[in-house]
């Protein structure tokens, strides 16, 4: 299918890449391979095995099927790289806050499926309209809350089952199988340690992004919206990731001691505010198409917020809405604000954890992937 946005995405990619490579932050692909090529032969078990394990045969073989009919995909194509992605920052985050080698396994697993299931839960919301309110049926407050804990008893685990039935689309119960395999490690890892507050902590951070995924949904371009509560909702979604990251693998590591924490807080909040402008810049058309909003055109606007997608009692269109913003420095901005936020997140890295050269160059590779 033609693209008809491809020169304008090109121009906002290359904008991206300009301001990485002024930070000094790029990494050659060949550099990117061959890391790539050494995490994933330090990375047991491999998302090949995982994924039957979590999926099941009958599921995995007809993700297989489904790839090679050239139909829609619904973004099953990505769980590798997202899982591989989660895996290697949750192994390497668990060695550093003093996980053994067989932790530091066991939470590259469980992040591995964090980070695929947090991506396709927020692809379902954003991109298949069509399947959030059966999502929302299958997960809501009180089932996260019952599945991370590890006190509420065989009553209790029931109600937290995340469960699809055969006839729901094919991504939502891959979403289901992903949910339910990371909530039973996390409260497996919980019980080992009997660290009940820090399946607590988890819980929170699990709840608070899947209260800004919903709330997300209905801030778009054509709406009269409070700036600050766009913000927040979005970078919610962008830092808590990271920060369930964090705790999950001091899960496994048993490390249930807080003094550190505000210093890793800091850490994530910069990597996460990073992440939030990567993401917006590499999807700031797809974005505008859907008419919602993003870092970039958060940027542009300003304060008070106005009604981008409108002009005067006319909607614009996407074409309309994507030259005003590339004819400002809304783009250039914001690409430097992501650089900005990303090297203060390295040093504040190096600071805490000296020996954190392997998760640096992990997160930089990562970063870099985005374009």
């Amino acid at each position: 299918m033609f693209d008809h946005h491809f020169d304008r995405r090109a121009r906002i990619r290359l904008r991206a890449v300009s301001a990485l490579e002024k930070a000094g932050l790029t990494v050659k692909p060949d550099d990117q391979r061959s890391h790539a090529r050494t995490a994933e032969w330090d990375s047991e078990p491999a998302w090949q095995k995982v994924r039957v394990e979590v999926l099941g045969e009958e599921l995995s073989a007809e993700c297989d099927t489904l790839k090679g009919s050239g139909a829609e995909s619904f973004y099953l194509e990505h769980l590798e790289r997202l899982f591989f992605i989660g895996s290697s920052l949750g192994r390497e985050t668990c060695r550093l806050v003093g996980g053994s080698q067989e932790q530091a396994r066991q939470a590259g697993t469980a992040c591995g499926l964090l980070n695929a299931f947090v991506s396709l839960f927020d692809k379902v919301y954003d991109d298949y309209s069509e399947m959030a309110p059966r999502l929302g049926e299958i997960v809501d407050s009180g089932v996260l809350e019952a599945a991370l804990s590890i006190e509420a008893g065989p009553s209790g685990l029931e109600r937290g089952r995340v469960r699809a039935t055969a006839q729901d689309p094919i991504a939502l119960r891959v979403l289901c199988r992903l949910m339910e395999s990371y909530f039973h490690l996390c409260r497996s890892a919980a019980a080992q340690g009997s660290d009940s507050a820090g399946l607590a902590q988890l819980r929170s951070a699990i709840l608070q992004l899947h209260r800004d995924e919903i709330r997300s949904v209905d801030m778009l371009l054509d709406s009269a919206l409070d700036r600050d509560e766009v913000a927040a909702v979005l970078y919610g979604k962008s830092v808590e990731p990271g920060w369930a990251m964090l705790l999950t693998s001091r899960l496994f590591a048993h490390q249930s001691s807080d003094v550190e924490l505000p210093k890793w807080r800091d850490v994530i909040t910069s990597f996460g505010n990073a992440a939030w402008i990567m993401d917006d810049l590499a999807d700031t058309v797809e974005d505008v198409v859907a008419r919602r909003w993003n870092y970039v055109l958060l940027e542009y606007a300003g304060t008070p917020l106005p009604r981008l997608g409108l002009d005067g009692g006319r909607r614009r269109t996407a074409v309309e809405i994507l030259e005003l913003v590339l004819a400002t420095n809304a783009v250039d901005k914001a690409a430097g604000e992501m650089c900005d936020h990303f090297t203060r997140g390295l040093e504040l890295l190096g600071e805490i954890a000296p020996g954190s050269d392997a998760l640096r160059r992990q997160l930089q590779i990562s970063l870099n992937r985005w374009y």
